[in-house]
């Protein structure tokens, strides 16, 4: 009912109302996936006994395994048919994470989600394809805040029952890694069965490979570097984010640590947090937030969206210094606020660079956007790792702080001396 009203009310084809129901479809599988990777961390240091440096690895395996987006692009960019790539992504990418279930070690399963860390890139760039293909750009904000919602909500449902589920036997983390596999699997046939509307036309273009070992691995850095070089806005863009990106990765693993270690928090309470509190705010503001990224340039949205999470942090610096008997009310004030500039980042972070592109290809500026999460998750990691045993959560919040303040001003800026006055263009390069 309520995917017909919207179909009627944004005035979508027949194509763009089919490519909706099926992005919708995939959803409720990104949405079971993601709440059991979400609780993860806490299982690995909780359950498995990790030690404390496995944490910032794990937490930031993901992101710096996005280096491997310069690879993927010269290979998607122009590609017509992104439903082979999905395919491979889901049995090759998701699947594998089945055999975790096999291990009490966090070592090898570590591996397992290796598998679909470094698949990542290309399920992103042709899932973003998809959408620039098939749907306007005045609605693609409300269209993919429908994406976010459904996947959120969908995560909050079993992330309860992923909490209540380890809370009662800690070893079904096995079942529930193997749930998180099949999921992955089923999200991508879904999307793999989206035909793109039109073609994209690429952005270098695919011109014959270099049959040198050599050239195949330097050449897609070149491309990356010379994308950033041809297109200054978009490296601007991308340079603030990374700013904000580092605070973000700080903040991940020692949020992990702070819950178990420092408040001792249950699976239960935590999963109420992490998931059901911060994706209700998710769920109630998307669609408002998708209104308000249709409307305004994606500097300016940022600067304000990064503004507005600052709070997060500074709640936890809060919690760190007081003496609370129920320090998770604390934890879970911090979430509720925190959901409310977190419900838009997902939308810039999706579809921000798609402002840069024009009517080419995204999937060579959304790889490159990846690949920008992979450096700063390099960054991160190797922060995490040198300092995770040196020091405090509370100063690690701090931290992150001061990174998403920064990036705020500088977004803000960005926007300030490029785009003020000039929200009619319809990219950054106009």
């Amino acid at each position: 009912m309520l995917i017909g009203r919207a179909i009627r009310k944004w005035g979508l084809d027949e194509a763009e109302a089919d490519t909706f129901r099926r992005v919708l479809f995939s959803a409720v599988f990104l949405g079971i996936m993601n709440s059991i990777w979400l609780i993860i961390p806490e299982v690995a240091r909780n359950t498995l006994r990790a030690e404390k440096i496995f944490i910032p690895i794990l937490t930031l395996m993901w992101p710096v395994g996005q280096l491997g987006a310069v690879y993927w692009s010269s290979y998607l960019d122009g590609k017509s048919d992104k439903s082979s790539i999905l395919l491979a992504v889901g049995f090759f990418g998701r699947f594998p994470l089945i055999f975790g279930a096999l291990f009490s070690r966090i070592e090898p399963i570590l591996f397992c989600f290796l598998f679909m860390v470094l698949s990542f890139p290309a399920a992103t760039a042709s899932f973003h394809s998809i959408i620039q293909s098939n749907v306007r750009k005045d609605v693609r904000g409300k269209f993919f805040s429908y994406h976010i919602t459904t996947s959120t909500l969908t995560s909050m449902f079993f992330a309860m029952m992923v909490g209540w589920l380890l809370d009662h036997n800690e070893q079904n983390y096995r079942w529930l890694i193997m749930a998180a596999g099949v999921a992955g699997l089923l999200e991508m046939v879904v999307l793999a069965r989206i035909p793109l509307r039109k073609g994209l036309n690429a952005v270098f273009g695919n011109g014959r490979p270099s049959p040198h070992p050599l050239s195949r691995i330097v050449e897609p850095w070149r491309d990356f570097i010379r994308l950033f070089r041809e297109d200054r806005a978009f490296l601007r863009y991308e340079l603030n984010f990374f700013v904000y990106g580092v605070g973000f990765m700080i903040l991940q693993p020692f949020v992990s640590l702070f819950f178990v270690n420092d408040l001792s928090l249950s699976y239960m309470q935590i999963t109420l947090a992490k998931a059901t509190i911060l994706q209700a705010g998710i769920v109630g503001l998307a669609p408002l937030m998708g209104r308000f990224f249709d409307r305004f340039n994606p500097t300016l949205y940022a600067a304000a969206i990064f503004l507005s999470i600052t709070v997060f942090p500074l709640l936890l610096i809060v919690t760190g210094l007081g003496d609370y008997d129920n320090p998770q009310y604390m934890v879970y004030f911090a979430y509720a606020l925190f959901s409310v500039g977190w419900s838009g980042i997902g939308l810039v972070w999706n579809l921000g660079n798609m402002f840069f592109v024009g009517n080419r290809d995204v999937s060579r500026y959304t790889t490159a956007h990846i690949a920008m999460v992979g450096l700063r998750g390099m960054v991160g990691m190797i922060l995490a790792v040198c300092f995770v045993e040196w020091i405090t959560s509370v100063m690690a919040f701090a931290f992150t702080a001061v990174c998403w303040l920064l990036g705020a001003f500088l977004m803000f800026h960005q926007w300030w001396t490029q785009y003020r006055g000039k929200e009619e263009e319809t990219d950054g390069n106009s």
